[in-house]
């Protein structure tokens, strides 16, 4: 068992003042059932409900002018590390512009 890491452990620094403050108060700190749980969580933490994580979406916002078409074309929903292709169709003459805003929401 590592003292060092009990030691600067945010946990143990808790239970250190809950002993601290009964043994100030003139209280026996064997004796305090705050200080008992207190312990026993440190030592046997409670399990905890899994956190849901959610994956951040992006908005590609695909629209073409009358120099072309783009498709898919709308609003089109993308989460965080996958990919969408688009197909980009140009009339003759006509420059493509692309701009790209990563904003996740």
């Amino acid at each position: 068992m590592n003292l060092t890491a009990i030691e600067t452990d945010p946990d143990f620094s808790a239970i250190m003042l809950l002993v601290c403050n009964a043994i100030q108060s003139g209280l026996d700190p064997t004796q305090s059932p705050d200080i008992t749980q207190a312990i026993e969580d440190f030592l046997h933490p409670p399990e905890q409900a899994p956190t849901s994580t959610t994956t951040p979406t992006y908005t590609i916002s695909a629209t073409a002018g009358i120099g072309g078409s783009i498709d898919p074309e709308g609003n089109v929903n993308i989460k965080k590390g996958k990919d969408q292709s688009l197909i980009i169709t140009k009339n003759i003459s006509f420059p493509v512009i692309l701009s790209y805003c990563p904003e996740p929401h």
